[in-house]
């Protein structure tokens, strides 16, 4: 069951994890494509920490919030793949990136069901829930992009008007020392 995932980098990576059906008692298998005493180390690379637990609890809460509780392999997938990409650099940043993900799978999940829902107050009523999730998703963002520098803001100016007879300097400016 595992696929090939392409990373912003053009190769191809592999999944992590795979879930297999077991018809015989009802119950998914998870295996790793790893060596096991390889996937906790990859789970505490991924998420920054030093932590067994810390590492599984951030991981598993994410899996919680997918919206598809059937498909589980997709979802630790699509977790695992949030953390390669965004590659946090402490945990912190982890668990953000892992919040916007939930918030947008949520939110998108919420679109879907407005989409095909039976009568108006309940489309409405998912498109709010959408709404509030998706605007959520973006102040996530928002904050991780804030926290990644450092609360510092940068500011580009596209257009500067100099009249005739005013003066503009643009730039870093050094005074000389006066003799």
């Amino acid at each position: 069951m595992s696929k090939n995932i392409p990373n912003v980098y053009g190769e191809k990576k592999k999944s992590f994890v795979s879930v297999k059906y077991d018809k015989t008692d009802g119950r998914n298998e998870l295996s790793v494509n790893i060596p096991k005493d390889q996937f906790a180390s990859e789970l505490k690379r991924l998420t920054c920490t030093e932590s067994d637990d810390l590492a599984e609890e951030i991981i598993g809460s994410a899996i919680a919030t997918m919206p598809s509780q059937s498909n589980t392999e997709r979802n630790i997938n699509s977790v695992l793949h949030v953390l390669s990409d965004f590659e946090p650099q402490d945990s912190i940043e982890a668990k953000l990136c892992l919040q916007a993900h939930s918030l947008y799978s949520q939110g998108m999940e919420y679109l879907g069901r407005a989409s095909t829902a039976n009568n108006p107050t309940s489309s409405q009523m998912f498109m709010n829930f959408a709404l509030k999730l998706l605007r959520l998703n973006n102040e996530t963002v928002e904050a991780l992009s804030k926290y990644r520098r450092n609360g510092e803001q940068k500011v580009t100016i596209q257009h500067v008007n100099v009249e005739h007879g005013a003066q503009c300097i643009v730039g870093n400016v050094q005074t000389g020392g006066g003799v």
